[in-house]
């Protein structure tokens, strides 16, 4: 049975496992709620959080999101990686 791990980048290098999906679909879904709470600080002037459309990476087992955002009182904008890597569930095998 395959699953999706769910693992954010940070800009900077840091990366954190968000948990194991499913699907796709639940994956995404987890991190969109996550993004839209996170996109909430970002309105005021100059502000913003962008999102780009969902990717395959090469090789073919992995999806990312990526979303760029920046707050007026920094200098320049964050980037963060949204990964969602196939793997197979321990009872598939």
């Amino acid at each position: 049975m395959i699953q999706i791990i769910r693992v954010d980048e940070l800009e900077g290098g840091g990366l954190f496992y968000k948990g194991t999906f499913d699907s796709l679909g639940d994956a995404v879904i987890d991190a969109m709620q996550e993004m839209d709470e996170q996109s909430e600080s970002f309105k005021e002037g100059d502000e913003y959080y962008r999102l780009e459309p969902m990717f395959r990476m090469d090789g073919d087992a992995a999806h990312c999101i990526q979303v760029h955002y920046k707050s007026r009182h920094w200098n320049k904008e964050v980037v963060e990686r949204f990964y969602f890597i196939e793997g197979e569930s321990k009872e598939g095998r």
